[in-house]
């Protein structure tokens, strides 16, 4: 998962996928790398490692 620039992630393979959202996070800057045909859904979260509100 990635939360990043659209314009300059999607060439690498990161996608937008509508089911999967990241709390606070607007749709559009939210990109998964998907593997395989299976399309992820639901609420992501971050591992607390990466939590920076803390």
């Amino acid at each position: 998962m990635l939360v990043r620039d659209p314009a300059y992630y999607g060439c690498f393979g990161f996608r937008n996928v509508p089911d999967l959202a990241l709390k606070g996070v607007p749709q559009e800057y939210f990109f998964t790398l998907p593997f395989g045909e299976s399309k992820p859904k639901g609420t992501a979260k971050f591992h607390e490692g990466f939590d920076v509100s803390n």
